[in-house]
């Protein structure tokens, strides 16, 4: 303000003499010269209390020229106190004099309300005044007026008029807005060196604005190295001046110019002002301080710290901060993974432009991590990143093109893309499209090519693309030099520390592949290849530890690298545990288990030598966890990789059809498989086959060919089956001996245990050779220690079975469970059955039972059965029922048939725990029938003719039944013997049912000895003979055949074929009783009843009668209900007639005429029974129809006597004489009521 009076007042100091004088004057205008004087303090002596006396007297006298400044000095309080009032009033006097400042300072009091209401339009009106009377900062603020609209309407071309006037008058505030609507084109064309030019101008007069931004313009140039020295040292000048008043901006790009230009470099000074901007609330600042602390990947704290700065910028709606927060949280960048955190911030900042948000959101999606996943949402994201310049979401659109991920599959678009980015340099496209040419993946397949996409990533340091540039020189043509150059890349790449390329270098020096061999540097290698966790390393390290190659060996540290990089899937590391443990070592006990698990997880990595060995476990008899659709599955995986030992397996398999259903077909396949890649094994089983016949057309000649062929290509194997080929006639001649003996020797010293088997044979046996038992042993010997147990077992039996003095039993048990020892199934189940028959041995069931399980464990079907029916009825075991039948289910289920047929009977039988299912039974019984056995034909006999299980038919019964008898079934052929004799299911043939029964007696059959005692008795297909009778039933009586006891005992009872005999009647008879033989029991009551041959013995008579009742006998039956009826008295057994009932009840039940008879008496009489006259008729009717003629007498008795009617009797009468009964006839004689003409 006093500057301001000053300037107002001009007032020369020299003339204070002069105003003293005046000073007693009473013009105003000398008073207003007064109050100058002590306004500006002339001679030091500034007073404004009396400045303003003066000026007050001088304007209220009139002089408008003191009404400014005393208006100054009231706003200003200078003098007095601040009375905005008087301001005002003394201030619109000096305006509306025309004075510029005043008419500025009333428009000031306007704009703030200061004396006066405040008005907008009265504030913009006196700046104009002002301003049109020259004043410059009423100019500079009449242009702000319009170019902000302050109480006009806003005009930026008026605005700007205003601003060049106050700026070419040197107002540096208008300098500033003149130069800034320059920059912007505000009112004026956009003119940015025009611009810069006023801006300088008020810059250079220490315009803080326009220093801030001309400098940020300076700076941005130097930052893009496009700046002038002169220019950038204003730029800090004027930034750290404006820093130092904590301008904002000013401290926010001081922090990146000290960063970011390399001349002007200060990280500590740069990191000063970034923290300083950062504490101000930028959130640029904040964002690049936490970013620029999170680099610091040394300093946990640091990188703490730049989340809290990360976490603040991003809540600021920094969407770099967002962006990058984002990513940290998602994939867990030194904090937890927290999708729920990480998303949301991706999502703000993808939806803001973000390229890296929408980068990484693009990646989510695609990954389906926290979100779900969605191709289509992925491929949009990344377009729009892609869109933006970002090479990393370029990269990986153009994938999506190749993959046809979120977006239909566009290779050309794709390879357009990568091919476009690698041009610009982009390192990974270049890798990529090198990797692409190189497999022929999504574009053609070119060596060179993929070098050369190899060879520009390689420039630029890329190490991957080093290690494949060496992989793609060692695969293309054989050159050294390549080979060379790529133990080259390798070495530049394992250099930089790459595993893989460490492994292959291992590798090239291990073998001596492209450089010298050495074994040592290979180890060396191969251990970083392993420190950087490379696997397969890992697995060479391993093996150069158990071997000491490069140090002492190491069996526990080896074996820890080798099962570290099984664990991490390198199939041969998991191959060669399994080879470990399957075969052991000193240090490292043999584990099948073990050895399954690490063979199984190599195979399923594809590893076909441990497809093979697994398969070979798994179908293994010993193994424990024996699967053969497991082992068949990985012997097939492993042939379709041409892995010759599991082709020539597989047509093993198929060809012994023990595992699986034999099929020759597919046998033959494998073995010209095998063939075909130069397996001599395979070319030999061919001709194996050719020679059988087995799934080809059987031509010997064609086969010893073969056999010849590979003999002469060094096969033992063929020179030992064109040996067999000289003895293939029936009775080959000394000369085919002879040869053969000569190919069977080549091959034997060639090692074959089959050719040595058989040259032992040939000694044995005296075959092209003189015998000799010496070299017999020795070679049976040889053939024994190559795996040869066939050899132990022929010495063992030779040994049992030759007669003295060879024969040694002890030596030859000793042999056979050397064999057994050998897992030789028929070792196993001859031994079992050795001890189990008790001929040679002690029988011995408990060591029977030892070695059938033996043999079954090592799933031979035969001792699986026999120890099975040994469980069943507890033989040298305990009775396990429900093992056995588990057991037969288990050969069953390998289709072999006496399992099958055993099965069938637990069904059939209900027992093991098996529901009874005569449907199931028959099945199996069929199919053990449908592989010829015997027993089973049986069965399916009885069920067809029992009809259980099926309908039955009797012509099919007899089928099985003949078709089981052809196979040498005993009981077959008695019971085809009965259905010939019977006419059952065929035409009656004595001679026939003749035949059989005497076929099957002679294998042993009681029952058909006692059958054809039958034939000869009643001259049934042969004459009778009622002596050769007696002797059959006499041999069958003696083997306990209770039938052919009751026909002896019936013989001698009434002295048929043999002198009567009582005694012996009843001997043969109460044998035939003990075995419940019901119709001996009968005789045998007959016998005691009558007394014939014995004492009478009622009571004896009537347990026997009643025994042979209640076991169904109808004559038996009969003669006890007319006992107690009528005839029992006389022999002490006192009539019953409710018993009598009982009996004929039980005998009409069984349609017997006799009993339905004596039940219609008692029932008219009403003796035992109600009188029922009805019920009687029609049991009595019932009996006559049946042809008996007793009951056709009583009945016409009935119609004559009761009825009267003398018709219906007659009928009756005529019906009982044409039976010709002549008891019945003799009675009606007596009675008169015989026919006149019967």
């Amino acid at each position: 303000m006093p500057q301001e009076i000053d300037q107002t007042l001009l007032v020369d100091h020299d003339s204070e003499k002069i105003l003293n004088k005046l000073a007693d004057s009473n013009a105003p205008a000398m008073k207003t010269l007064m109050g100058a004087w002590y306004a500006i303090g002339a001679g030091g002596k500034r007073d404004w209390i009396k400045a303003r006396i003066w000026f007050e007297k001088a304007a209220t006298e009139g002089d408008t020229r003191a009404a400014y400044p005393l208006g100054l000095l009231y706003s200003a309080g200078l003098g007095t106190p601040i009375d905005y009032d008087k301001a005002f009033y003394w201030l619109s006097i000096a305006a509306r004099q025309n004075i510029p400042d005043a008419q500025y300072r009333l428009a000031g009091l306007y704009q703030e309300g200061k004396g006066t209401a405040k008005s907008e339009r009265e504030f913009a009106y006196w700046v104009k005044k002002a301003a049109g009377n020259g004043h410059i900062d009423a100019q500079r603020a009449m242009g702000m007026i319009l170019h902000y609209g302050l109480g006009v309407h806003k005009n930026l071309p008026e605005s700007v008029k205003w601003f060049e006037k106050a700026a070419n008058a040197g107002n540096a505030t208008a300098q500033y807005y003149l130069g800034m609507d320059y920059m912007n084109g505000n009112g004026l064309a956009k003119n940015e060196r025009e611009g810069e030019k006023w801006l300088y101008r008020a810059a250079m007069q220490d315009h803080l604005e326009a220093q801030t931004y001309l400098g940020t313009i300076y700076l941005k140039r130097k930052l893009q190295n496009e700046g002038q020295p002169p220019e950038t040292a204003l730029a800090i000048q004027w930034m750290e001046n404006a820093a130092t008043r904590n301008d904002p901006y000013a401290i926010r790009l001081l922090s990146m110019v000290y960063r970011h230009i390399p001349e002007l470099q200060n990280n500590a000074k740069g990191m000063l002002h970034l923290r300083r901007s950062a504490e101000m609330g930028n959130a640029s600042a904040q964002f690049d301080l936490g970013r620029t602390l999170f680099q610091d990947k040394n300093s946990p704290a640091k990188r703490k710290e730049a989340v809290v700065w990360l976490e603040k910028a991003a809540q600021q709606d920094e969407r770099r901060a967002q962006a990058f927060l984002g990513n940290m949280y998602y994939y867990g960048e030194f904090v937890p993974v927290d999708y729920v955190k990480a998303l949301p911030l991706l999502m703000r900042a993808a939806d803001k432009g973000d390229s890296f948000a929408q980068y990484t959101l693009g990646l989510a999606y695609i990954d389906g991590n926290g979100i779900a996943k969605d191709e289509r949402k992925a491929f949009s994201w990344l377009e729009k990143s892609a869109s933006q310049n970002r090479a990393s979401a370029q990269y990986f659109l153009g994938l999506m093109y190749l993959d046809g991920t979120g977006t239909p599959v566009n290779e050309e678009k794709g390879i357009r893309l990568l091919k476009e980015l690698a041009k610009t340099g982009y390192v990974y496209a270049q890798y990529k499209l090198g990797t692409y040419a190189h497999s022929g993946l999504h574009m053609a397949k070119d060596l060179a090519e993929a070098r050369k996409w190899y060879q520009l990533a390689a420039s630029q340091d890329h190490i991957k693309a080093k290690y494949w540039l060496g992989m793609s020189l060692f695969q293309g043509p054989d050159s050294e030099q390549d080979r060379k150059k790529g133990v080259y890349w390798f070495t530049e790449a394992a250099k930089q520390d790459d595993p893989d390329a460490q492994l292959e270098l291992g590798k090239s020096l291990l073998y001596g592949d492209g450089i010298d061999k050495n074994e040592k540097q290979a180890c060396t290698w191969f251990k970083k290849a392993a420190n950087n966790q490379q696997h397969t390393g890992q697995y060479y390290a391993g093996m150069c530890l158990m071997r000491g190659i490069n140090g002492p060996v190491d069996i526990p540290k080896g074996m820890s690298l080798i099962e570290m990089s099984a664990n991490n899937k390198v199939s041969m590391a998991q191959f060669q545990l399994g080879k470990l443990y399957e075969y052991g070592l000193k240090e490292l006990p043999k584990d099948i288990s073990k050895a399954i698990g690490w063979y199984t997880r190599a195979a399923e990595n594809g590893h076909a030598t441990a497809q093979y060995r697994l398969g070979k476990l798994y179908l293994k008899a010993d193994t424990p966890l024996k699967n053969i659709p497991l082992g068949l599955e990985f012997l097939e995986k492993s042939a379709s990789q041409n892995i010759t030992s599991a082709i020539f397996d597989l047509g093993n398999i198929y060809y012994d059809g023990k595992i699986v259903k034999q099929d020759m077909a597919k046998a033959l396949n494998y073995f010209q498989k095998g063939t075909g890649l130069g397996h001599l094994p395979s070319q030999n089983f061919v001709g194996f086959m050719i020679e059988n016949g087995s799934g080809v057309k059987k031509d010997k000649e064609k086969a010893c060919k073969i056999y010849d062929e590979t003999g002469r290509r060094g096969s033992a194997y063929g020179l030992y089956r064109y040996g067999l080929c000289q003895l293939s006639d029936p009775d080959p001649s000394p000369e085919n001996q002879k040869k053969a003996f000569i190919l069977f020797e080549q091959a034997a010293r060639k090692n074959l245990a089959d050719a040595q088997y058989f040259l032992a044979l040939c000694y044995e046996y005296g075959k092209g050779t003189p015998k000799n038992p010496g070299e017999a042993i020795e070679w049976y010997r040889r053939a024994s220690e190559n795996d040869k147990p066939e050899a132990l077992y022929q010495l063992g039996m030779l040994y049992i079975t030759s007669p003295s003095p060879r024969q040694n039993i002890p030596l030859g048990l000793d042999y056979l469970e050397k064999a057994a020892a050998r897992d030789l199934s028929s070792a196993f189940n001859e031994l079992g059955r050795i001890y189990y028959d008790g001929k040679i041995v002690r029988q011995d069931l408990k060591k029977s039972v030892f070695w059938y399980r033996k043999g079954a464990q090592s799933g031979d079907t035969r001792s699986q059965n026999d120890l099975a029916y040994m469980m069943e009825y507890g033989k040298g075991l305990e009775k396990d029922e429900k093992a056995a039948c588990t057991m037969y289910e288990k050969t069953a289920g390998e289709k072999n048939a006496y399992g099958q047929f055993r099965l069938g009977l637990c069904y059939l039988n209900g027992k093991g725990g098996k529901a009874k299912d005569q449907r199931e039974a028959v099945r199996l019984f069929e199919s053990a029938a449908g592989q010829n056995l015997a027993s089973a034909q049986y069965f399916l006999g009885i069920y067809h003719k029992e009809g259980k299980g099926v309908v039955k038919n009797m012509n099919e019964a007899f089928k099985w039944y003949l078709t089981a008898a052809d196979n040498g079934h005993v009981s077959s052929m008695f019971e085809v013997g009965k259905m010939f004799a019977n006419g059952r299911g065929t035409e009656r043939d004595d001679k026939k049912a003749f035949h059989w029964f005497e076929k099957a007696a002679e294998n042993g059959s009681d029952s058909a000895l006692t059958q054809l005692g039958i034939m000869y008795y009643k001259g049934l297909g042969i004459s009778a003979d009622k002596s050769k009778a007696a002797s059959f039933f006499l041999k069958a009586a003696e083997k306990n055949n209770s039938y052919a006891q009751h026909w002896l005992g019936y013989m001698y009872l009434y002295g048929k074929g043999l002198e009567k005999n009582g005694e012996l009647a009843n001997q043969w008879l109460s044998k035939a009783a003990d075995q419940n033989e019901t119709g001996a029991i009968f005789e045998l009551g007959k016998q005691y009843w009558y007394g014939m041959g014995v004492p009478v013995n009622p009571e004896k008579a009537i347990v026997l009668l009643q025994k042979a009742g209640n076991d169904g006998h109808v004559i038996a039956q009969r003669i006890l209900g007319y006992i107690y009826a009528d005839g029992g008295p006389e022999k002490g057994i006192p009539l019953d007639f409710e018993k009598a009932v009982q009996w004929f009840e039980k005998a009409a039940r069984q349609d017997d005429a006799a009993g339905k008879m004596g039940l219609a008496l008692l029932t008219l009489t009403g003796k035992g029974t109600p009188k029922n006259e009805e019920k009687g008729i029609r049991l009595l009717t019932q009996s006559a129809n049946m042809n008996y003629p007793s009951a056709m007498e009583l009945l016409g008795d009935f119609y004559r006597e009761e009825k009267g009617d003398k018709k219906e009797a007659e009928k009756w009468y005529r019906r009982a004489a044409e039976t010709g009964d002549k008891t019945v006839i003799e009675s009606m004689k007596k009675k008169g009521v015989y026919p006149a003409n019967p």
